[in-house]
């Protein structure tokens, strides 16, 4: 793509316009004196075949607090996908129900399946850190989804919460790209194939 001189450096990409087929891209950073860098190329597929017998309601889901009550409710409305919330703590193993009992996520995650719904994990919450052993952590984490089942993973949207509250800590947005990249490199060592929506940077 052309080059962006000024803020906000993001691009958006229409897939739909591109060939079916496995793509590589990457960013270049340049400098006031001309010097420049690439980021680590990253594969990505591109598959625009329509769904044989797919409709809307196939594509269309909801965000939900992710309890059995909420992906019930989901299932009488007829959706076929729900995300869990970004509110749920990024290392949480157990979420509290409405009753004040805990549900296993991933317990959930069959649960959906059982009801004919697939799962989005929202990887929103942040690291506690910017140091790299946290965000490893965390784009570990991010990984063990698919692991746990869920049919999509969302990352990109860190900067919504602490401690990416406020100023940013520079001004080129290099630690959420290390974030971002280092999540999507965990994901997909793990798959080469689950869909990764990156919302933030799209």
């Amino acid at each position: 793509g052309s080059a962006i001189a000024a803020s906000p450096f993001k691009w958006s990409w229409d897939t739909s316009l591109t060939t079916n087929t496995t793509h590589t891209i990457y960013a270049k950073a340049y400098d006031s004196a001309g010097n420049s860098q690439a980021s680590t190329p990253i594969s990505i597929g591109v598959d625009n075949t329509p769904v044989a017998g797919s409709t809307w309601a196939d594509h269309m889901g909801m965000n939900i607090w992710f309890t059995k009550a909420n992906i019930d409710r989901v299932k009488t409305m007829g959706l076929k996908w729900v995300r869990i919330s970004w509110e749920t703590p990024w290392d949480a193993t157990y979420i509290q129900n409405s009753s004040g009992g805990l549900e296993k996520l991933t317990d959930n995650v069959a649960y959906a399946h059982s009801k004919g719904i697939k799962v989005l994990q929202s990887c929103q919450k942040t690291p506690h850190s910017y140091a790299s052993t946290d965000i490893n952590s965390f784009a570990s984490y991010c990984a063990s989804w698919v692991d746990k089942g869920v049919d999509a993973i969302e990352i990109g949207n860190e900067w919504n919460h602490a401690p990416f509250w406020g100023v940013w800590p520079n001004g080129n947005y290099t630690l959420q790209a290390q974030i971002s990249d280092a999540t999507s490199t965990a994901i997909r060592a793990k798959s080469t194939t689950i869909p990764i929506m990156n919302s933030g940077w799209s």
